[in-house]
């Protein structure tokens, strides 16, 4: 293969990935990806449905009535280390006289996990008056191994809430919110060498959890050349959210609901987001019964309704969609389907719902400001355009009219994706990625948007979003 050894393609087969894929990575990262191309915004009445009351309502009730004929499964990316979340305690460290420690050991005996701090020093005979006297020392414990280790801790092990004695992190929490929203069982990716300390802390039979395939991985470019580890060994990094496709894959369950690990209430204030989940599911399970009605219709009735199920794609998927006959009709309802959930843009320009012009014609997608060619002022004049963004609420239903799983693989634009700049073995290198889960990897669903409350999106991007709100 030229680039690549006996020995690489040897190697590469042992992690899954066989020559023909290899080659198509060293193709992909030396000649790029075209960018998407945007159309338009994707804005309330075209594209982003706003519901009334009265719709909630219906959705909710509809919900509550048909939830126990459904399996229900949730999805929970959650392999991230939180790192970047600790930013501010490194940035303690590094100026200790700053307003920003000031602040950060002010409000110290607020974060969540405080009380863990206190227990981990009294192991160690210490105490917080110490550390608290030298804020690089304090850092340095809250970041580091010798101490609570968070720097290298996955985000959803950190304590993001506390009540008195009662301390949660946000995989319990996840787990809280799907047995509030019915019979949902979660399945969490999660980092390899954390699997046994989840695993245990969970420890319930409503838990699945599973690892990236690292046939997924892709390899990267250092000095032109395949980046290697100090072995010879090419290098073979995982790939993104989008590589997560094939967890999502192996889901059984008729609805799936898919969230950001870092995005949870605590149980007592997490109503909004329980709320949009009945909204979503309920509002899923009323479009997929109109699907698989026409479904069993088209295919089987002697007269069926075509002109019907037209104007019904028309007036909730696509106004501006042609269909040259049944068949292709039946072929653009049979597909996985699923309703995000978006929130208003507060000023945040980039990643979000637009229309795109695809081979089939415009069409909804997810779309992250990394795969638009932001050089092309048009395309960026639409990018920032977006009065919407995702916050990644998601229901989906991957089975079709006779109950059968769809293979989401089919359904992957594998065309999509973008290459950056990262460090791979303490050296710049090229690397590829595929776009978020509900972008490339989910760019053939049957899609809908539906705006709702930003109120139930309350992420974790820093240690201060622990804080308690005034």
């Amino acid at each position: 293969m030229g680039v690549f050894s006996t020995s690489d393609i040897a190697y590469a087969k042992s992690m899954g990935i066989n020559s023909q894929s290899l080659a198509k990575q060293w193709e992909r990262i030396t000649h790029g990806f075209e960018s998407i191309q945007l159309k338009r915004a994707a804005i309330i009445n075209d594209g982003i449905c706003r519901l009334s009351k009265e719709d909630e309502d219906r959705y909710t009730g509809l919900f509550e009535n048909e939830k126990e004929n459904y399996s229900i499964s949730k999805f929970v990316p959650a392999s991230g280390a939180a790192s970047r979340m600790f930013q501010p305690i490194r940035d303690m460290r590094d100026d200790p006289d700053s307003d920003l420690t000031r602040y950060i050991i002010s409000k110290l005996t607020s974060f969540p996990f405080y009380q863990r701090m206190i227990e981990k020093l009294s192991e160690k005979e210490s105490s917080i008056e110490e550390l608290i006297e030298s804020p690089e020392k304090l850092a340095h414990f809250i970041l580091e191994k010798e101490g609570m280790n968070y720097d290298d801790c996955p985000k959803g092990l950190i304590p993001f809430h506390a009540d008195g004695s009662t301390i949660t992190c946000a995989f319990e929490q996840h787990l809280a919110e799907a047995r509030a929203i019915g019979n949902g069982s979660v399945n969490f990716t999660v980092a390899g060498p954390y699997l046994k300390t989840i695993s245990t802390l969970l420890n319930d039979e409503d838990v699945d959890l599973s690892v990236q395939d690292p046939s997924t991985h892709y390899i990267a470019i250092t000095n032109g050349d395949v980046s290697r580890d100090n072995d010879g060994n090419i290098v073979l990094r995982p790939s993104g959210h989008g590589a997560l496709i094939k967890n999502l894959n192996k889901i059984d369950a008729d609805i799936v609901y898919i969230k950001n690990i870092d995005n949870i209430q605590a149980t007592e204030k997490n109503d909004s987001s329980i709320h949009v989940k009945k909204i979503l599911g309920g509002f899923l399970i009323d479009l997929k019964q109109r699907i698989d009605t026409f479904l069993f219709q088209l295919e089987e009735d002697a007269n069926p309704p075509i002109e019907e199920a037209k104007n019904w794609i028309k007036e909730t998927f696509n106004a501006n969609i042609v269909f040259k006959n049944k068949n292709e009709i039946i072929k653009y309802l049979h597909r996985p389907l699923r309703i995000a959930g978006m929130v208003l843009n507060e000023g945040k320009a980039g990643g979000g719902p637009f229309w795109v012009n695809s081979k089939n014609g415009d069409q909804l997608q997810i779309i992250e400001g990394s795969q638009i060619n932001t050089n092309d002022t048009e395309q960026e004049k639409i990018l920032n355009s977006s009065t919407h963004f995702n916050p990644v609420d998601i229901a989906c239903s991957l089975v079709d009219h006779k109950g059968v799983k769809f293979d989401l693989s089919s359904f992957i634009d594998e065309e999509s994706g973008f290459l950056s700049k990262k460090q791979v073995k303490g050296k710049e290198a090229i690397i590829m990625e595929r776009p978020g889960l509900w972008n490339g990897s989910m760019a053939n669903w049957l899609t809908l948007f539906v705006e709702i409350p930003l109120e139930s999106f309350t992420p974790v991007k820093t240690v201060l979003d622990l804080l308690p709100k005034n």
